[in-house]
């Protein structure tokens, strides 16, 4: 049998990714296309929807290409060389076996673990599309850095560049400009495709009491230094305000991390009215906790390119605003469909006024925004200009 869309994610050690996989399946059936999910890693265990037919890959999946986190740690550098070309030609394998199902294949997401030589199993006559989650991860090269980065980076720019018939999907407006601009990639080989939807626009109650003016926040995700939750509470202990209530929720997932977590729970210890919880946090709690907040607040430090956020995007599709520092994708957002509040980056000073005004003023004149924001995400909406790129491309 033949599919109009054949679709697998060999970022196997993401549950995210497998997420956002889940997703685009649903969508691509929205639009009205015949899709298939190829069990090449572990789609099979963490990618159903209801009505959409897997595959059986007749080809062996190595072990440890679907517990690379147990299999990694304990390898030398060469070993790991040696595991990622194992892989390309697993992956190889895997797109020659499907390529006579389909002639729209889903490859997975590009970052600096993406095999490249795969590609070379792709066909002329089909279309093969990929997650572009960020240029940064093609443009290492360029800047005459000599590690193994700037080398995988070199070979996905130029493997991007050589096979015309790849597309590349991209979350937002912001990284499809800068993979134009900083990239060279041409517009019509770019798809915009938002990770996130909604089939119901929610009007959650909020749990700020205009009576005493108390002011919930949330952090939401893994907890990495990048993410800079510390700032956070460093303005909580600077205004020392009873009224305001600070969740910290999320794991650190590598070891090189834990140094950071240690310091987080020894600020937060010190903080008033901070809630820890320190673990993973599965999707029904974790929609509750957004749920169950004012604000989500965001005091990521800045990166080399724009990125999508889907904590950002979960929040504001659940009806909730955020406070967030004034670079992209934040400020996007904030200025272009006043969803929220920014604050000068890095400014301490700043944020403390925001959080003040935060808990004065209260969400509600937020609804409007939020209402109209939920609008343009509606999974017709979506599945619908999806379909009209892929037609037009």
């Amino acid at each position: 049998m033949t599919y109009d869309f054949i679709l697998f994610e060999h970022l196997y050690a993401v549950q995210n990714h497998y997420k956002d996989l889940t997703n685009l399946v649903v969508l691509l059936k929205a639009a009205g296309y015949r899709v298939a999910i190829a069990d090449a890693f572990k789609e099979a265990i963490l990618c159903k929807v209801e009505g959409v037919p897997h595959i059986n890959i007749s080809i062996k999946c190595p072990k440890e290409f679907k517990e690379p986190s147990t299999y990694l740690p304990k390898r030398s550098a060469l070993k790991k060389l040696y595991y990622r070309i194992r892989k390309d030609f697993y992956m190889y394998k895997v797109v020659k076996y499907l390529n006579s199902m389909t002639d729209n294949m889903y490859v997975g997401s590009m970052t600096l673990d993406t095999p490249v030589f795969f590609m070379r199993a792709f066909s002329p006559n089909k279309t093969y599309y990929i997650w572009a989650l960020r240029s940064s991860h093609v443009l290492p090269w360029k800047k005459k850095i000599r590690n193994f980065s700037s080398l995988v980076s070199m070979m996905l720019y130029n493997n991007m560049k050589k096979h015309h018939n790849l597309r590349l999907l991209v979350s937002n407006k912001l990284i499809q400009t800068e993979f134009i601009e900083k990239a060279g990639v041409k517009i019509d080989r770019l798809i915009l495709r938002p990770e996130r939807f909604i089939s119901t626009i929610k009007r959650p109650a909020t749990r700020c009491q205009k009576e005493n003016k108390t002011l919930h926040l949330l952090f939401i995700g893994t907890l990495r230094p990048f993410k800079n939750v510390e700032f956070c509470l460093k303005a909580l202990n600077k205004l020392n305000d009873e009224n305001i209530y600070y969740t910290i929720a999320g794991r650190c997932k590598k070891r090189c991390d834990e140094n950071y977590n240690q310091f987080v729970k020894e600020l937060a210890e010190k903080t008033k009215n901070v809630s820890r919880i320190d673990r993973y946090i599965p999707e029904e709690e974790y929609l509750m906790l957004i749920e169950d907040c004012d604000f989500l607040i965001l005091c990521d430090k800045t990166q080399e390119s724009c990125a999508s956020n889907g904590t950002m995007s979960e929040a504001l599709l659940s009806g909730k605003p955020i406070i967030a520092p004034d670079f992209n994708p934040f400020k996007y957002e904030i200025e272009n469909y006043g969803v929220g509040y920014l604050y000068r980056y890095n400014d301490l000073d700043s944020l403390c006024d925001i959080l003040i005004k935060a808990r004065e003023e209260g969400v509600e004149h937020f609804t409007d925004n939020l209402y109209n924001y939920q609008k343009m995400f509606m999974m017709d909406e979506v599945a619908r200009n999806l379909k009209a790129q892929i037609e037009r491309n």
